[in-house]
């Protein structure tokens, strides 16, 4: 973590950092290939394709390191040497084409606005729903718009929101919606008070009871805990309190 900082005062000498600001804190696991004893930060971050051909059996390609960011890339690449492969040749290219929250974005300022008073308006909880979904937020706020919606954390959720999240975004779990469905973690608005709103919510829509209640909110507080690095028993007497 120094390395950060060290990093921070080197781009920003004027801006003063410590580790009382830290928020939120997380580390994802990237597996590369095996390079003896080439130092991890040597390793190249790109993709490779090996393709093994044994006697009688059809080829098998292995894909060797890629990244999120390149997935579109690399999964055109795997396909087209699988198509030669085949002997076949490809019709349709992927570059380009819009996919998702990104399909019609707006591109300048002027449009965004416009896009957001015609498709969910532009308020606050408006900017919220573009932020997370991209151009998909017309869509999130129709299916708000359908029923009785209830804030649950301020405008950044809501009860059909959770349950638009339950139906399309594969949600189970409490920390699904705090760590991987929103910002709330990163941005240092899931405390205990909001998990709990976010469980109590979800409650109905999953059919918990009070047991599994608590042990989400148990659950989530752990991780949120680890992510800040306190006590996660004393995070929970917060949420008790």
């Amino acid at each position: 973590m120094q390395y950060f900082f060290d990093l921070i005062r080197h781009v920003f000498p004027t801006i003063e950092v410590d580790r009382s600001q830290i928020v939120y804190r997380y580390s994802g696991i990237r597996p590369l290939p095996h390079h003896d004893e080439t130092a991890p930060g040597f390793v190249s971050r790109d993709y490779r394709i090996e393709r093994r051909k044994d006697a009688g059996l059809p080829a098998v390609f292995s894909l060797v390191g890629g990244k999120w960011t390149t997935f579109r890339a690399l999964g055109e690449t795997l396909a087209d040497q699988v198509l030669a492969e085949l002997g076949r040749q490809r019709l349709v290219s992927t570059v380009g084409v819009r996919i998702g929250g990104g399909n019609a974005y707006p591109r300048t300022a002027r449009r965004r606005i416009e896009w957001l008073r015609e498709n969910v308006g532009d308020t606050q909880r408006g900017r919220v729903l573009f932020t997370r979904y991209g151009t998909r937020a017309a869509d999130v706020a129709a299916f708000l718009a359908e029923a009785d919606d209830a804030a649950v954390v301020g405008d950044a959720l809501s009860t059909r929101e959770l349950l638009w999240m339950v139906e399309n975004e594969f949600v189970r779990h409490v920390s699904d919606v705090v760590f991987r469905r929103t910002d709330l973690a990163f941005t240092g608005d899931a405390d205990a008070a909001a998990i709990t709103a976010i469980a109590e919510a979800l409650a109905p829509v999953l059919g918990w009871n009070a047991e599994r209640i608590s042990a989400e909110i148990d659950g989530a507080l752990t991780v949120l805990a680890e992510a800040h690095g306190v006590d996660s028993d004393e995070s929970k007497s917060h949420a008790a309190g």
